[in-house]
């Protein structure tokens, strides 16, 4: 059984081992479209957002992936961010460039939605849940788009009667941003995912700061190789208030330049990085933590996920597929999550499906 080493100057393809176990609990398409998020609602259901057939989608699923309900909505765009309420759940998204947030009732009936226009462009949205009916969505650019004129930051505070708090825009100017993901500090402070435009015109993955009022404290990169670009694609915290951010970094290779998965913890008391580099020709496009208290990352292409220690080193796999190659597959993973019982879902897509799928974290491969 082959093993995969992750010493970057031998620049070696990834091939999934072809022997490893491909105990998936279960795996399903719900139709043309992607998965851009999924989260567990306790012991029964799995929230999940996206876009199907171009529009924005909601669905709830039994663990057995068995549709419970579903929202299509009449406009097209995606969202990226759900939260289930009493009875209610809120999403949020983007539509035609535009901020969006909705409410959709159990029955998969929308009660309100809105959009918001910006200076800027806004694809993603983050969601966070702050308190009893109280909300804030954060809106930017996507670190995968080619909009590479103004961008900025777009925050708004609403509660889910669709009562708007407050909104406030952040330009940008000359300098791309784009923020996927968000993560709060038991101060109730925010970090964020961060990707600029660099001097060399070179994306830079960072991480910020935010108080709970959203003024920003400090920013930093993540050792930022400035020949080539990187992203920040999603952000935990650890146990000491530590941001865990992974995302994906250019390398260099005979034909030019691939992406590398990295997951980095920065130690804002000490100043200093702690980077790992994961799978090659892949992205580390998400982060949970399970019942130990280790971080689960997950890299985009073929849905591997790494276990990793305290000193944030891979000390296991979890390979959803017994046989995928990432520099030719159709599957790509946007987001998971751990569940009660330790397995692990995931969303995305494969081929041109909504793709959601449920493996055991005990079904470890070697390292």
């Amino acid at each position: 059984m082959r093993k995969i080493f992750y010493i970057l100057v031998l620049l070696v393809p990834l091939v999934s081992c072809k022997k490893a176990s491909e105990n998936i609990v279960w795996e399903r398409s719900y139709g043309k479209g992607r998965a851009a998020f999924v989260k567990n609602t306790g012991d029964t259901a799995f929230l999940s957002c996206g876009e199907l057939d171009g529009k924005q989608y909601l669905l709830l699923t039994d663990h057995k992936g068995t549709k419970k309900l579903e929202y299509k909505s009449g406009i097209s765009g995606i969202l990226t961010a759900a939260y289930a309420g009493n009875g209610y759940f809120i999403a949020a998204g983007s539509s035609g460039g535009k901020l969006s947030i909705s409410r959709i009732d159990t029955a998969g009936t929308l009660i309100w939605d809105t959009l918001f226009t910006s200076s800027f462009t806004v694809e993603h949205s983050v969601l966070c849940h702050l308190s009893g009916t109280s909300f804030m969505a954060i809106g930017s650019a996507d670190p995968d788009s080619s909009f590479k004129t103004d961008t900025g930051i777009s925050i708004l505070w609403f509660d889910a009667d669709g009562n708007i708090a407050e909104k406030r825009d952040t330009l940008s100017t000359g300098s791309y941003v784009a923020v996927k993901d968000a993560a709060a500090d038991n101060s109730g402070n925010f970090y964020l995912a961060i990707t600029r435009n660099s001097t060399t015109g070179k994306l830079k993955s960072s991480v910020a700061l935010f108080n709970s009022t959203m003024d920003r404290i400090w920013e930093r990169e993540l050792s930022n190789n400035p020949q080539f670009g990187a992203a920040s694609l999603a952000i935990a915290v650890d146990d000491n208030n530590n941001p865990v951010i992974s995302g994906r970094t250019e390398m260099q290779v005979s034909t030019g330049t691939t992406d590398n998965a990295f997951v980095a913890r920065y130690f804002h008391k000490g100043d200093s990085v702690q980077k790992t580099y994961l799978e090659y020709i892949n992205s580390a496009s998400a982060i949970s933590r399970n019942s130990s208290g280790e971080f689960m990352v997950l890299n985009s292409g073929c849905l591997v996920v790494n276990i990793m220690d305290e000193r944030m080193k891979v000390s296991g796999f979890v390979r959803t597929f017994s046989s995928c190659d990432s520099k030719t597959t159709d599957v790509f993973g946007y987001t998971m999550d751990v569940m009660n019982d330790g397995n692990i879902v995931m969303a995305g897509s494969k081929g041109t499906g909504y793709y959601l799928a449920v493996k055991s974290s005990s079904d470890l491969s070697p390292v």
